[in-house]
């Protein structure tokens, strides 16, 4: 077996897990009684999704500085822009976003998007494609959404 061959098989493990995951729509987000009243999902907070978006189109198109920019500066100070971009980088590259819904408590979100993913890798004559949703913890801070950045 290759050197490289023990990556790529848990890169291709990765990918398939992720094609496995089973996907959530803005549809299935829970329901609370105001929202069964009113038929209709409950307003977001303003900004987040914006925010949300404008953080993931800046991945997507390799704006990695301008990424950064979306993590709070008391973040900024635990996390390097070298570590945010070390974790930046992956085995795939984004191609697309989607905002599916936020779960908030007060200035605090949970937001979920679908994120597009393609990849090619040496054992695989195409390249792989998969879909996947991703929740990340956004807070309001001055009026102003900041991503939280597990590190």
């Amino acid at each position: 077996m290759f050197p490289d061959s023990r990556i790529s098989l848990l890169a291709a493990g990765l990918v398939l897990g992720l094609s496995a995951t089973p996907f959530v729509s803005a549809d299935d987000a829970p329901r609370t009684p105001a929202k069964e009243a009113a038929g209709q999902a409950e307003k977001l907070p303003e900004g987040l999704k914006e925010r949300v978006l404008g953080y993931w189109r800046a991945k997507i198109d390799g704006r990695a500085e301008t990424a950064y920019g979306y993590v709070s500066p008391g973040m900024r100070k635990i996390l390097t822009y070298k570590q945010f971009l070390r974790q930046m980088k992956g085995v795939g590259r984004w191609k697309s976003v989607k905002f599916l819904r936020a779960q908030c408590d007060g200035e605090r979100c949970d937001a979920t998007v679908e994120v597009e993913i393609r990849m090619r890798l040496p054992q695989f004559p195409q390249e792989i494609h998969t879909v996947s949703p991703v929740t990340e913890r956004w807070f309001r801070k001055d009026g102003k959404w900041w991503i939280l950045i597990e590190s």
